[in-house]
């Protein structure tokens, strides 16, 4: 006679397609369940519903959990080090651009009414300390998510009143506007992304 033995609980198969780097916590998050919902799957104490057998369904297709990728290790490794330099990198890209209008105010101001600014000489002293003051925020890690939204706002604005290549100006540039213009929607779709992230969401340490 065969001997019998019971299934493995769905639990363990589900731990079993969790890799090391995705922590329960993690998990749960990327699920929308709490932790001890999912900690009680998968050890054993709670069944999977037909909400979370579709919750489960749904985020492995859309391989939210990473499975088995590869370069999973790698990105975890540099997940800190990358964080820092791209957060650096966008502070200098505000800080410096601000203090070269003070260097440069008249020509500044001269390039903002030619484009049309409305009340450009208050809106530039405004301009200058909020990048930076904004731009060192990110350089040193204060306050990241008010800085980035900030900075994203301003962004918007310089792309609509100062890069408008869709406008003619004498000597102006059409192509050379419009370039800037895609490029600064790059930066303010990463400040966005900055201004998004949740204070749990920030690159651990690698154990």
């Amino acid at each position: 006679m065969p001997t019998m033995h019971n299934p493995a609980h769905p639990g363990e198969v589900l731990l079993e397609y969790l890799p090391e780097s995705v922590g329960i916590s993690e998990a749960a998050k990327r699920l929308g369940v709490t932790r001890q919902a999912l900690s009680a799957i998968v050890n054993g104490r709670a069944g999977i519903s037909a909400e979370m057998a579709l919750r489960l369904e749904s985020t492995l297709n859309q391989d939210r959990i990473p499975m088995n990728n590869p370069l999973s290790p790698f990105l975890d490794t540099l997940s800190r080090p990358m964080e820092i330099a791209g957060r650096v990198l966008l502070g200098l890209y505000f800080l410096i651009p601000g203090l070269t209008k003070i260097t440069g105010f008249s020509g500044t101001l001269a390039y903002m009414e030619l484009h049309g600014v409305p009340l450009a000489l208050p809106v530039l002293l405004l301009t200058i300390p909020l990048q930076v003051g904004a731009g060192l925020a990110l350089i040193f890690n204060r306050q990241v998510r008010t800085a980035a939204f900030v900075l994203a706002g301003m962004t918007l604005l310089i792309n609509v009143f100062m890069h408008d290549f869709w406008n003619d100006y004498p000597g102006g540039n059409a192509q050379h506007e419009l370039q800037n213009f895609i490029k600064n929607l790059g930066i303010f779709a990463g400040l966005l992304l900055l201004a998004a992230r949740r204070p749990g969401d920030s690159p651990r340490h690698p154990s």
